[in-house]
C-alpha cells in the first residue's frame, strides 16, 4: 500500500474534521447514543486552533493522497504519572483500511515525532465495551496495558 504519514499543519484542519466526524458518528452508531455534538465547522476550527496554538499534535495517514486515518496527541500532567505524559485523544482509521497496519504506523510516527517531550507514557481512553472490543485488542497488541477505570465526564 502506498501510504504517507505526516504531521498535520493548520491547512489539514478540514481533513482532520472529516475524519473526526466519521469517528464520532461510528461511536454513536455502535452505542445507539448521541454522546457528541458533531458540527463539522466547529471541528475544523478547533483542529486549526489546536495546531496553531500547539495544543495538540495531529498526524495524518494518506493512501494515494486520500486521508485514511489520523492520531491526535496532547501533553497531560498528573501526580500519579510522576510528571508529563502524552494523551491520545483520537486515533481513527477508516473501516475499509483497518487491519492493514495503519494504526500501528500512526502510533509509531507519534512516538517518533514526540520522543523529545520526555513523557513517561501514552495514555488513551477507549470507546465503550462491548461494542469496541477490537479497539481494546488493537491497543493491547501495540503494547498498551489496562490501567483501570472508565471514562466519565461532568459538563461545566
Amino acid at each position: 500500500m502506498n501510504l504517507s504519514i505526516d504531521v498535520a499543519s493548520s491547512s489539514d484542519a478540514p481533513t482532520i474534521a472529516h475524519l473526526e466526524k466519521a469517528l464520532l458518528e461510528e461511536i454513536m452508531d455502535a452505542t445507539g447514543q448521541r454522546h457528541f455534538d458533531v458540527d463539522s465547522q466547529e471541528l475544523m476550527a478547533l483542529a486549526k486552533k489546536y495546531i496553531e496554538e500547539e495544543k495538540s499534535t495531529f498526524i495524518i495517514a494518506k493512501s494515494r493522497q486520500t486521508a485514511v486515518g489520523f492520531i491526535a496527541v496532547y501533553e497531560s500532567h498528573a501526580l500519579y504519572a510522576g510528571g508529563s505524559y502524552g494523551t491520545i485523544s483520537e486515533l481513527f482509521v477508516i473501516k475499509e483500511k483497518r487491519s492493514q497496519g495503519i494504526g500501528k504506523r500512526l502510533l509509531s510516527k507519534a512516538r517518533e515525532h514526540l520522543a523529545g517531550q520526555n513523557w513517561s507514557f501514552f495514555e488513551v481512553t477507549t470507546p465503550p465495551l462491548p461494542e469496541f472490543g477490537q479497539t481494546i485488542n488493537f491497543y493491547k497488541n501495540n503494547g498498551f496495558e489496562v490501567s483501570g477505570g472508565r471514562k466519565m465526564k461532568l459538563k461545566l
